[in-house]
């Protein structure tokens, strides 16, 4: 038996999706904020490192629960949604920072979607790849077998690296 579900509720969990994903992508729980700033600065030199002066927003957590910055400036610096693939790897929606109308979205397709790596195993990002761009507004993605789904209006998109480069070779509009 089919079970229906109507569009509306398909945007809002994935906007609800989209919103913890973000949180996730900022902030992994892991160890204090200071040791986050203190990894950032002493690796200012790497591709991943974050630029000078940026600190994450405070967040209180419960006792016993801390966090860590996983990936900010210049790996991210509009995120609006994140999905881990089955590697380990974080696809993150990089907005443009600019605010459009839908006409204007669909004729200059600012955002992209880069695939952000940890490439030494420290639970940090270090570097990214454009595996999307000329999106118009990624809100909502999942990792599923193979491929990344997307929101991004007016279409819900199928994205695939056949070549394993980073790069989404297909592009499919599913809805």
């Amino acid at each position: 038996m089919m079970q229906y579900v109507s569009f509306r509720q398909c945007c809002a969990s994935l906007q609800v999706s989209a919103l913890l994903w973000v949180l996730v992508c900022l902030y992994f729980p892991c160890r204090e904020v200071l040791r986050a700033e203190e990894l950032a600065l002493s690796r200012s030199g790497a591709t991943g490192a974050l630029h000078d002066g940026f600190l994450p927003a405070p967040i209180d957590v419960p006792e016993g629960f801390s966090f860590e910055l996983a990936a900010g400036p210049p790996l991210v610096t509009h995120p609006t949604m994140a999905a881990f693939d089955d590697r380990g790897r974080l696809y993150v929606c990089n907005n443009s920072g600019v605010n459009m109308s839908n006409q204007d979205l669909e004729k200059h397709l600012p955002n992209s979607i880069r695939q952000l790596v940890d490439e030494d195993g420290d639970g940090c990002f270090d570097s990214y790849r454009v595996f999307a761009d000329k999106m118009t507004f990624p809100m909502g993605g999942v990792w599923h077998d193979g491929s990344l789904y997307v929101a991004s209006p007016p279409n819900i998109w199928r994205l695939t690296d056949i070549d394993d480069d980073g790069v989404a070779d297909r592009r499919e509009a599913i809805v």
